[in-house]
This record gives C-alpha cells, sequence and structure tokens, in this order.
C-alpha cells in the first residue's frame, strides 16, 4: 500500500458496499437478510465508525507531512514543528511623480491623495507620506496600495500611458509618471513546502539551505522570525547561495519582490547570517540583487470563436504575479522567452499562442541580478 490511498477520501456508500460485499465473498448469506433490518443497519452503523477513523487517519496523513500538508494544515505543520511561519502578503508600493502647475505650493499631507489602477479603478493607492511641492515643480510621491497582494502591482508607465491616474481632485496638478509597483501575495504551498524542507539545515556546519532559510526568516529588528510574533519581516523573498570551500567564502545574494533590498533590512538580514549560518572560520560574500526592466510585447491568439474580453488584464496580473518571484539570476544565467510565452499562456485557457517579439532574444542575467517587469504591449487576436 502506498501512503497515497492514506489521503484518498472513501464515501460512506463505498464502505457500506465493500462490508457487505466481503461478507459475500466470505460465504455469509446477506442476501437473505431484510432490508433495512437490525443486521444490515448494524453494517451501515459500523460503516458510520470506519469512516469517522478513516478521516482521522487522512487527516494525519495530509496534515503531518510536508509533502501532503496543504493550506492552514500546512502553515501550522511548518510554524509548529519547523519554525518557519508563512511568509504573508503585503501592499504594493512604488512611486508616482506629480507636476504641480496650480500656482500654489501643493502641501497634503500623508493618505491625503488618492490614486487608482488605470485596468481597474477599485484598486485604490495612497500617499504615504507628506507631499510638498512649489509651484511650477515636480515631486516624487511614495504610494502604498490599499489592496494587499498582486492585484495592486503596476508596470511603469509614462503620460499619457500612466498605469496608475490620479483620483483625488488637485486642480492644476497632473501626474507625469508612475514606477513600478509591486507587492506580493502570502507564500504558496510549494514555497513554504521547500522553504520549510530547509529548517533542519540551519543546525548544520556547510550547507547552503541553512543561509536561504534565515535569509527569508528574518524580521526586521534582526530576530527570527516566529509565528505570531507581533513582528515585521524584512521584505526578502529570495536568495542564491553557493559555496567556494576551497577558500572558505559563501557567496549569497538576495532579493526583494521588486529587486534590490531596502539597504537597512539588507544590512540587518546579512549581519543574521554572520552570526547564525556562517562557519567559523569563514568568510561571507554578500550582493544587493540589482534589478533588469525586461520590457515586454507579445503576440497572443485566441481560441476560435472566444471573445477577447479580459485576456489582457488577466496575462497583466499574471505577468505582474511571476516576475516578484522569479529567480536571482535567471534558469542558468537567463530570463529565456520560452519561459515567458509559458507564462502568458497559463494566464488564460482561451490562448492557444503566445509569441513574445519584445524581447527578441533570451535576457542574460548576471550572478546577482533579477528580472523585473517593465513596459507591457499585448496584441490579441482571434482564429479565423
Amino acid at each position: 500500500m502506498t501512503w497515497v490511498v492514506l489521503i484518498a477520501t472513501v464515501t460512506l456508500a463505498e464502505l457500506q458496499t465493500g462490508l457487505l460485499s466481503a461478507m459475500t465473498l466470505a460465504g455469509l448469506p446477506t442476501g437473505s437478510w431484510t432490508k433495512d433490518g437490525f443486521w444490515q443497519n448494524l453494517v451501515n452503523w459500523i460503516a458510520y465508525l470506519l469512516r469517522g477513523i478513516l478521516d482521522i487517519q487522512r487527516n494525519i496523513a495530509l496534515n503531518s507531512f510536508l509533502e501532503t500538508a496543504t493550506a492552514q494544515g500546512l502553515t501550522d505543520l511548518a510554524e509548529g514543528t519547523y519554525g518557519t511561519p508563512r511568509r504573508t502578503e503585503t501592499f504594493a508600493n512604488g512611486t508616482v511623480t506629480l507636476q504641480n502647475d496650480s500656482g500654489l505650493p501643493l502641501d497634503e499631507v500623508a493618505e491625503a491623495i488618492s490614486f487608482a489602477l488605470v485596468a481597474d479603478p477599485t484598486i485604490t493607492y495612497k500617499n504615504s507620506g507628506a507631499v510638498f511641492a512649489l509651484n511650477g515643480s515636480q515631486v516624487v510621491v511614495d504610494i502604498s496600495c490599499d489592496i494587499a497582494g498582486t492585484r495592486g502591482n503596476a508596470v511603469a508607465g509614462v503620460s499619457p500611458a500612466n498605469t496608475i491616474e490620479l483620483v483625488t481632485a488637485l486642480t492644476g496638478v497632473s501626474l507625469v509618471e508612475n514606477g513600478t509597483i509591486v507587492g506580493q501575495d502570502a507564500q504558496s504551498d510549494e514555497s513554504l513546502r521547500a522553504l520549510a524542507s530547509k529548517q533542519a539545515a540551519a543546525a548544520s556546519t556547510g550547507h547552503a539551505n541553512k543561509y536561504e532559510w534565515y535569509a527569508l526568516n528574518t524580521n526586521t529588528d534582526g530576530t527570527i522570525a516566529e509565528a505570531d510574533d507581533g513582528k515585521t519581516r524584512t521584505n526578502i523573498n529570495r536568495a542564491k547561495v553557493s559555496f567556494e570551500n576551497t577558500t572558505g567564502r559563501v557567496f549569497v545574494a538576495l532579493a526583494s519582490p521588486s529587486g534590490p533590498v531596502d539597504p537597512t533590512e539588507y544590512a540587518t538580514t546579512i549581519g543574521v547570517l554572520e552570526q547564525y549560518a556562517l562557519t567559523n572560520p569563514g568568510i561571507l560574500v554578500d550582493a544587493n540583487a540589482s534589478a533588469v526592466v525586461v520590457n515586454i510585447e507579445v503576440d497572443v491568439v485566441l481560441r476560435r470563436g472566444t471573445s477577447t474580453s479580459g485576456v489582457s488584464d488577466e496575462i497583466t496580473a499574471q505577468l505582474q504575479a511571476y516576475f516578484p518571484e522569479t529567480s536571482i539570476s535567471g534558469d542558468d544565467g537567463f530570463l529565456t522567452i520560452e519561459e515567458l510565452e509559458l507564462e502568458i499562456g497559463r494566464a488564460n485557457r482561451r490562448i492557444v499562442e503566445a509569441t513574445v517579439t519584445t524581447p527578441a532574444a533570451d535576457v542574460p542575467l548576471g550572478s546577482t541580478e533579477v528580472a523585473t517587469l517593465g513596459t507591457l504591449t499585448i496584441n490579441i487576436s482571434v482564429q479565423p
């Protein structure tokens, strides 16, 4: 019997039929029983008991092992057994540039100015801090989305093709451009399972997994993240580790969903690695990831007779969720065209073909570089 049997769902009817069949095969004349009589009801009652036992067995099999646990069961297992809390979703943030031609200084307190995603105005943003600009000048404004997760992500845009628009009525004030706006969803089951499996390496003396585990489980105050500790995790979601054993050097590169890590959070995390992960004696060679902006144009063909409605937004959302999770230095040093086309194809089942025309070739990535999404042009047609 394989472990798959332990997580299979068995219905009450299947148990009742199985019990009766087993007795019939044993030669018992079950066909002579009165319908809904004592003996048949007794078999049904035993089936109820067995289903309860099997449900307990199934829950144990599903939620007691990293290989099978999912959702809340995996969250509890990763936190309780492996000391690895699930990374929570974050609010997308970035910058917009405003031009003040109102004739007066622009002076607004934090969260006084509202913005919205052009593609979906129900997704809104606020300025994170106070805003001040003299008449005739521009000001770069930090904004944060009101909705958590990658739904608030937006690609960069320059007027008149901004992807973020100004909602608050400010006479004489216009939005010149917006940078990339990036947040992240809660850590997926697959990602949490992979990270929790590396926790045992945290006690080892020379294993790449322990560097990754510590890097992705550090709070902004330099402590190791624990479940319900009320602290803020550093915004690091990727780590690349390689060893050079002959010289005692360990090479570590760290990245956030938007690419480079905040300098303060980066310094804190490196301090944790040096304290808890670095073998003594050893030399840690660290690098903060740098972003390689990838502008994309793609020709998409939909299945014959289907509507183009909503497909462009779905592709945009798919890529905005995909780029913040790509590996440092990509796949063997490249972000490939094939990988992009496959990801675009996953956005909607109506897509039968996706051809990336920009970039024209695989994008090379250095050992400390990550790909980030730039401009996105989507050309959609339907099979004739």
